[in-house]
């Protein structure tokens, strides 16, 4: 991956999800946040501007596994 970054001229943005409203359903189906590190290798400009460490300011339920799929609308909280 590194090599295809300067192949492309890519940048990297890594960030946890939860950040960005990733939430799943706890033991109790409450949605709660959940910390999910990921990082994207990208040529767009400006997407280093994305990379973002979970604040701590809420908690955080482990993702082990997986969970049942359920509908969510989506809305964009952030503009690149």
């Amino acid at each position: 991956m590194e090599q295809l970054a300067k192949q492309t001229s890519g940048d990297w943005a890594i960030f946890d999800q939860c950040e960005y409203g990733l939430k799943i359903p706890d033991d109790n189906g409450m949605l709660v946040f959940a910390r999910k590190r990921t990082k994207i290798l990208s040529t767009i400009l400006g997407i280093t501007r994305m990379s973002r460490n979970c604040s701590r300011c809420h908690h955080n339920v482990h993702v082990l596994g997986g969970c049942r799929p359920t509908v969510f609308h989506y809305q964009a909280h952030t503009h690149l």
